[in-house]
C-alpha cells in the first residue's frame, strides 16, 4: 500500500468514527451531542450523586460585571501596617 492510500482509508475511518460518537445517546444529557449542538441550552444530570444538600442555603450569586465593594477597617487603605493577635505570622 501507498502511503497516500492509507491516510484516504484512514480518513474513511475517522469520519465515521466521529459520527458515531456525534450520534449516540449520552448518558449525562440524555440527547445525541449532534443534536445539543443545536439547542440553546442543554441540562445535564450530575454524574454522581451529591454528598450534601443541592440549592438549600445557597450565596446569592452575582450577575456578570457586578460592581463589588470591600469593607475595609480604618486605616487599612493608607497602607496601616498594624498586626493583630489573629494575623498570622
Amino acid at each position: 500500500m501507498a502511503e497516500g492510500e492509507r491516510s484516504r482509508l484512514w480518513n474513511k475511518i475517522l469520519m465515521k468514527y466521529i459520527d458515531f460518537m456525534n450520534n449516540s445517546k449520552t448518558r449525562l444529557i440524555g440527547m445525541a451531542p449532534a443534536y445539543a449542538m443545536t439547542l440553546e441550552e442543554v441540562v445535564s444530570k450530575p454524574s454522581k450523586k451529591a454528598k450534601r444538600a443541592i440549592g438549600r442555603y445557597e450565596e446569592i450569586r452575582l450577575k456578570k460585571g457586578t460592581a463589588v465593594r470591600y469593607l475595609l477597617k480604618p486605616g487599612e487603605l493608607e497602607g496601616d501596617h498594624r498586626h493583630r493577635a489573629t494575623d498570622p505570622y
